[in-house]
Order: structure tokens, then sequence, then C-alpha cells
């Protein structure tokens, strides 16, 4: 399979936004954001197909283990030391949504499978947002990350593909261009709140954060603040959440008096849990056993997937491997010799 690539596949809908496409044709490593769906390392992923909303990226593995002849070596967790950030933007102008994206997360947006992640549709959300006031809150925790434990070796099959370059497009096929080297932990969580009127949505902002920060993380409740205007006031409030670890995503538009109200209340929620995702991803790790070197097996990575703790997949390019590059080094093609001429 030869796959054509053009400036528009590269960059599809906007240059200015990171894309799949043109890392993968540069042949570098990927992260791209993640769901609860269990994953086995060093499982292939094609990045061409992952552009598509209908067709799954994942492929076969073409490595085996020395030490399991199904592929799978035992996997080890490598702790990050808890790296936590956090990011509060306001703006007030129409085409300022760059301002308030996590670009890592618009990575994988093209594709309907990865896109099936909260981050990915938060982010088109974000993205398409067009209203003129915008403010937005964003907790980023990175607690380390779990790979293969040995450096895997092609199989016997996937060399003699790699071995050819006749047969290498058949390697594509079957094991794609990439594939999975490490599962990221941690969490991401991210508030959004947006109006087309002219309130003062950054003022609006700041009550919830106080609110949420005086009631130290536990559930709040919106204290409604009313003038001598109040008779007059436009309810025009974009709300957009995301909280990875708890696997939600949701946005909604309130136009009334009670619709604005609930939209401020879930937004107040949304940032409680961010400031207290370091807590909350450190208890995940407790319940899961995980620890600075922890050897996990199989089942224990799939219950990590399930955990909600795995934020983002570490890809790699089969190219960037030694092996890969001596196997195709290798090939001698048949010259005719004068007899046969």
């Amino acid at each position: 399979m030869i796959v054509e690539q053009t400036l528009d596949t590269l960059l599809q809908d906007d240059p200015n936004l990171p894309s799949l496409p043109y890392q993968a044709y540069e042949n570098v490593p990927i992260h791209v954001v993640w769901t609860r769906t269990p994953v086995q390392l060093a499982t292939g992923f094609d990045s061409v197909l992952a552009t598509r909303p209908d067709v799954n990226p994942l492929r076969n593995t073409p490595f085996v283990s020395k030490q399991s002849q199904q592929g799978a070596a035992p996997y080890r967790f490598s702790g990050y030391g808890g790296n936590m950030s956090f990011r509060s933007t306001a703006s007030s102008q129409t085409a300022t949504s760059y301002e308030h994206l996590d670009l890592k997360g618009t990575v994988s947006v093209g594709g309907s499978f990865l896109g099936a992640s909260g981050q990915a549709a938060f982010c088109r959300d974000v993205y398409k947002n067009r209203d003129a006031n915008k403010a937005s809150v964003h907790y980023t925790q990175r607690v380390g990350i779990i790979r293969l434990a040995e450096q895997p070796v092609f199989t016997t099959h996937a060399r003699r593909l790699l071995y050819d370059p006749r047969t290498r497009d058949s390697f594509r096929t079957e094991y794609g261009d990439y594939f999975v080297a490490g599962l990221c932990l941690g969490a991401d969580n991210a508030t959004l709140l947006s109006s087309s009127s002219d309130k003062d949505v950054q003022s609006e902002m700041k009550d919830i954060k106080v609110q949420a920060k005086f009631l130290f993380f536990t559930k709040t409740v919106y204290e409604k603040h009313t003038d001598e205007h109040s008779d007059q006031r436009s309810f025009d409030l974009m709300y957009s959440g995301l909280d990875t670890l708890r696997a939600y995503q949701e946005t909604t538009r309130a136009t009334d008096e009670h619709a604005y109200d609930m939209a401020k209340a879930r937004a107040a929620q949304s940032i409680a849990d961010g400031q207290g995702l370091m807590a909350r991803v450190r208890r995940v790790m407790d319940e899961l056993q995980l620890v600075e070197r922890a050897t996990l097996t199989r089942e224990q990575l799939t219950q990590v997937c399930r955990s909600g703790l795995v934020v983002e997949l570490l890809l790699m390019p089969y190219g960037g491997l030694k092996e890969y590059a001596e196997i195709t080094a290798l090939f001698v093609p048949t010259v005719p010799s004068v007899r046969d001429m």
C-alpha cells in the first residue's frame, strides 16, 4: 500500500494546529490522547488510518519477546516525580480560541477512533468556539510512563517483509508505521466559560474559583449575585468541561436563568475537580500499587487502562529502531551474471 502524502493531507484543515500525518511524515515520536480502552504495548499503529473516522488504526504487533512467544514482555513503570502544571487564560476577542487550547490534544482530532477521547472532544469544542469573551483553566498532572521492560525484536515474518523493498508495503499494511512504545500516566482537567454577550466572563470565572477554593475541593453550589440591573441580564453562557480521570467531557450553552445557574454550578465542580487533581491521581496510583520501577503483567496493564490513568499513548516509528535500520540496509538486489545475459 503506497500512501501519497500531499500538503493538503499533511496539514489537514488548519496549518496552525499540529497534524498527526505531518508528524508521522517527519518520522518523529508522537503523543496522542487516549481513552480508557485497554491497549497493549508493542501494538502496531497506522498513522494514516488514524485520521479516518471509520477505521481502527491499531494493527498487529511485529515483535516477539525473549520471555514470551506471545509477544508480551513484562511492563515497567517509571515515575516523573509528579509533574503538575496550571494555566489560566482570559481573552476578549473572537479569534483567540488558540489561547485556550491544549495543542497536544488537537493532534488526534481528525479521526473518530482517537477523537472519542474526552480531551480531543474538548479541543474540538474550544477550537470551534467563536464567542467574544472566554476564560479557561487547565490543570495537568503527569506522573510517569509504562514501557516494555526489554527491547522488542522483530518476528521472523516481520524481518522477511522488511528485508525486501518489494514487500515493505505489506509490512505497513499488517503492522502500520508506528508502535505503542509507552502509556503516559496522569490526568487532565479543563474548564472553559465563554459568552457572545458583553458580560464579564473573567469575573464570573473568578467568582467560581473563589467559591471552589473556599469549599476545599468539595461539591460546590454557586451563590447567585443579583443587583438592580438583574432584570436586564442576558443569559448567554457556554460551559465546556473535561476531566480525564472521571471520564467526562461536557459542553452546554445556557440561554435562560435556570440553565445559566446550572452551567456555573457545573463549572464550579469542574474547577474543584482540577484543584484536587494531584490527590485524586495519587489515590488511583495507590489502588493500583504503582510505585517506581514496578513490574506489571498484561492483566495489570488492562486495569491501569480502565482506571482512566492512561492519558496519552507514546508512539514510536519503526524507522527509528536500530534493528529496522539494520534489516533494511541488508538487502542486496540480484544482479544477472554474464552467463545469463
